[in-house]
């Protein structure tokens, strides 16, 4: 592997994807950022068996969802320290196969520190309705990334509109917010009485959790908590709560 195009002939035998559906860079600035329409960016280390565990996961991911219009690009992260040093980036680089999602040129999520391949379906889903939506001449709305998502365990899209747990949980939602405020359930932890509620005209969504803990009377003890937008919810809610649900005894 002396030079790039050994590395870029190597790689390819770690994945079934055609050589010409991935465009690998032996050094990669931000600029390359920018040139992304739609697309992910994979920093490959290739010292590094993370890295290339990372890689055949991901091109996986690639293989069955990602259409051919959409860019994979892998920058070779020995060649690519201006790349590693942008805000998305800094301090996160270790060779664990970090990646980013791109749409119009910004980076709109990332795989976050550490090995972090169960992040490779939802955020590419996200990728595939923020696109669709830019090609319709339209902004996607919370709702429509919701429709289109790819769920973990434990949670669900939500396939009852009623039930006495979820009409409890819309009153503690609509005691929180102002008298106009509209909402709707579209996701549901199956092991927990735990909502997801996209916020109407916003990028906000709402988890309500009502056996966070119960009363001496049997009551619930519900919390309530907020997420700026669909993404935050991914890295900050989804992701924990499906590796707590995966590593959980049988």
């Amino acid at each position: 592997m002396s030079t790039s195009f050994d590395r870029r002939n190597w790689l390819a035998t770690k994945s079934s994807l055609p050589a010409d559906r991935v465009r690998f860079l032996s050094e990669a600035d931000a600029s390359v950022i920018d040139s992304i329409q739609n697309g992910i960016l994979f920093l490959m280390a290739y010292w590094s068996g993370t890295s290339v565990l990372a890689f055949s996961k991901l091109a996986e991911v690639v293989s069955a969802l990602l259409p051919e219009e959409f860019e994979f690009v892998v920058a070779d992260v020995d060649g690519s320290s201006a790349l590693c040093v942008v805000p998305e980036f800094l301090g996160k680089v270790h060779g664990y196969g970090e990646t980013a999602w791109i749409h119009q040129g910004k980076i709109i999520a990332t795989s976050g520190l550490g090995l972090n391949f169960e992040c490779f379906q939802p955020n590419t889903s996200i990728l595939l309705t923020l696109a669709r939506c830019a090609r319709e001449g339209n902004n996607a709305s919370t709702a429509e990334i919701a429709a289109n998502f790819s769920w973990l365990r434990p949670w669900e899209k939500l396939k009852l509109s009623s039930g006495s747990d979820l009409d409890f949980a819309r009153e503690v939602l609509a005691a929180y917010g102002p008298s106009d405020w509209k909402f709707t359930a579209v996701a549901r932890r199956r092991d927990r009485d735990d909502f997801l509620f996209e916020i109407d005209n916003s990028e906000l969504v709402a988890v309500v959790r009502l056996n966070s803990g119960r009363l001496e009377n049997g009551s619930h003890r519900e919390e309530l908590t907020l997420f700026k937008h669909w993404q935050s919810w991914v890295d900050r809610c989804l992701l924990p709560d499906h590796r707590e649900f995966r590593n959980m005894p049988v």
